[in-house]
């Protein structure tokens, strides 16, 4: 999408954003019967990078869309190969939203994907 990229631009002109690419392949899409463990956002990307900012992540993810509410397929958040378990994941009820690393173990449980 075209605003994409002035978004990435500001974000990295504010720090929130690393410039450190990784960039995806192109024939992940076609490389088997999209019927293994790879989900949709791995299957669709362009690159991937880190964003520090809750407030920017959600924007991105608000731009970049997908259900968020109404739907029982959730398409995954992290990169299966460099998630940390203190990612902040998203709320069970907004997917553009991250969970509050702050709260506690049961709020998360009850609120947040795991």
């Amino acid at each position: 999408r075209d605003e994409l990229v002035p978004m990435f631009v500001q974000c990295y002109l504010e720090s929130m954003c690393t410039f450190n690419l990784y960039i995806m392949g192109g024939k992940i899409p076609f490389a088997d019967d999209g019927m293994n463990a790879l989900p949709s956002h791995r299957r669709h990307e362009g690159f991937q990078t880190t964003v520090y900012d809750p407030a920017w992540r959600t924007k991105f993810k608000q731009v970049i869309g997908g259900p968020t509410t109404g739907s029982k397929n959730f398409p995954g958040a992290l990169d299966h190969n460099h998630a940390s378990p203190d990612y902040p994941t998203p709320l069970k009820d907004d997917w553009t939203k991250d969970c509050d690393p702050s709260w506690s173990k049961e709020e998360k449980e009850t609120k947040c994907f795991s």
